[in-house]
């Protein structure tokens, strides 16, 4: 691990996109499956292949400490979720009007998500201020 200091307020703008949002995500994707599954009867989940079981691990975490977490770290949160919506409502668009940069978009995030390495973790300290 590697220690990183930083002040309260660039802890909690960074880990509302790189923590606390992909923690919603996973919340919203499991519950949406599963309310394709009562509103479809479909057995949906025990088809669930690695990419849904990957978000269930994530949402099978303390609902109690996530709560928490969302609720005193809100303001980051509601700019994290808008910059989705956002990014959601562009693939949308693109796929309605048959936009070929579809391929492109997903080509560009695969460029980003390429060098981060599966083992690293940094260790937040959040400093008060004085």
């Amino acid at each position: 691990s590697k220690v990183v200091i930083m002040t309260v307020e660039k802890h909690d703008k960074i880990f509302s996109i790189t923590s606390h949002l992909p923690h919603l995500i996973a919340y919203n994707l499991v519950k949406s499956a599963q309310d394709f599954e009562k509103k479809q009867s479909y057995p949906l989940m025990k088809f669930s292949a690695g990419g849904l079981r990957d978000f269930s691990r994530i949402a099978a975490s303390n609902e109690i400490m996530w709560r928490d977490i969302f609720f005193n770290n809100k303001i980051n949160m509601l700019k994290a979720i808008d910059l989705f919506i956002n990014n959601l409502k562009i693939f949308k668009f693109s796929l309605l009007m048959i936009i070929e940069n579809v391929a492109t978009m997903i080509g560009r995030v695969l460029a980003i998500t390429a060098p981060i390495p599966a083992s690293t973790h940094f260790i937040a300290i959040k400093l008060r201020p004085r």
